[in-house]
This record gives structure tokens, sequence and C-alpha cells, in this order.
């Protein structure tokens, strides 16, 4: 099966963005999963980790969008989304949440929780989905 290239991205705080997931061609709700890459040196060990993970996705059929954003070095995360009535411009559905995490950290190498999202996004988007049902 073909698979692109990742895209990269350096970020603001010296990590790398890489965006590795992702579905846009086809089908109503098109995603991407980009993971914050950073290299730990000094007394907590040395190596490439995992430090992040972001899940973005767009609503074809009515236009909303869905994010969530997990900090696994420290355990906190966002996921926000709203649902608008495409005919009465009323927001029927919004998720603005937050917390904490038990911290993860994954060596880069760990493929093992690559193909899955964190507990907090994948509750958010279910509950984000499902209203537009």
């Amino acid at each position: 099966m073909f698979r692109p290239n990742p895209d990269t991205e350096a970020g603001s705080d010296g990590t790398l963005l890489l965006t590795r997931g992702r579905q846009v061609g086809i089908g109503r709700t098109p995603w991407s999963r980009t993971r914050t890459i950073r290299h730990l040196t000094g007394a907590a060990g040395a190596g490439v980790i995992v430090a992040g993970q972001a899940y973005v996705a767009h609503d074809r059929a009515v236009g909303d969008d869905f994010f969530c954003d997990v900090d696994l070095a420290n355990g906190a995360w966002v996921a926000l989304a709203d649902r608008v009535d495409p005919e009465s411009g009323a927001t029927t559905s919004d998720i603005a949440s937050s917390g904490e995490i038990a911290r993860v950290v994954a060596p880069l190498a760990d493929r093992s929780s690559g193909h899955v999202l964190p507990a907090p996004c994948e509750s958010a988007f279910t509950a984000w989905f499902d209203t537009a049902r």
C-alpha cells in the first residue's frame, strides 16, 4: 500500500513536528495526526521521544472541525470542536474540554502507540462525531 512521506516542520520550542498519519483524499471526515518529537538530554536520560500528539478532523458534510492535542510529556490535553446547524447558524454542540492523563514517555522507536488516539481525544471525537448522525 502506498503511504505518503511524512511532513516535517520545526516547532517553536526546538521540537520536530511530524505529520505522519493522514487521510484527506476521500470520505466525509478527512483527518491528520501530528506527533511532536523531542530530544532529551541530561539527568533524565538521553534519547528521542514522542512528546505529544495532535489530531485534527473536518466534517465535509457540514463544515465543522475537531482538534485534540495531548502533551504526553506532562499529561496535559485539550479538545476543541463545535457543530453548527447549517440552516440556522446556531451552535448545536460545543466541545471545549481539557485535563490531564498519566504522563507517557514513549521512545520514538516504540511504535506500539502509533495507531490509536490518546483516550481523551478518542472520547471527544466520538462525542463530536455522534452529534452529526
